[in-house]
């Protein structure tokens, strides 16, 4: 799926900050695997 760059920034951002929230609550593992989903 080719997705516009506006919101492939977007949902990049977004994964960016689902990680971040991941991490901070000690959940390294859960953080990884959402890493490796392509959009």
């Amino acid at each position: 799926m080719n997705l516009p760059e506006k919101t492939r920034s977007l949902v990049k951002a977004y994964k960016q900050q689902k990680i971040e929230e991941l991490i901070m609550t000690n959940n390294g593992d859960l953080a990884e695997e959402i890493e490796m989903v392509e959009y």
